[in-house]
């Protein structure tokens, strides 16, 4: 986002100095002006607009609840896993009915 504010910034006195340099063959600074708005002006709006997403989500970030790390994910565990054991891994240590199953049958 800080990196989008700057380049937005760069454009900005890019622009100045562009038309502030211009040779004395060009016919209207205004023309020159309206060119260089032009080609830029969607590339300018997509940095606004990534910036103002940016400010949205660091904002909101607070409000939304805490998720389970990348490592969780990744190895299938979530937030209710560690909170109390499912029913495969109580069945996996044996806890399952009266007696313990037994290879033997």
């Amino acid at each position: 986002m800080f990196a989008c504010l700057v380049v937005v910034i760069a454009l900005v006195v890019v622009r100045r100095f562009h038309l502030d340099h211009l040779p004395a063959a060009v016919q209207s600074d205004v023309a020159a002006a309206a060119v260089f708005d032009t080609l830029l002006r969607f590339p300018r709006q997509a940095l606004v607009t990534t910036i103002v997403l940016g400010l949205v989500v660091a904002h909101s970030a607070p409000v939304w609840p805490a998720r389970a790390d990348g490592r969780e994910i990744r190895t299938g565990r979530g937030v209710c896993e560690r909170a109390r054991p499912s029913g495969s891994r109580v069945a996996a240590r044996g806890r399952v009915g009266m007696a313990r199953a037994t290879p033997e049958g």
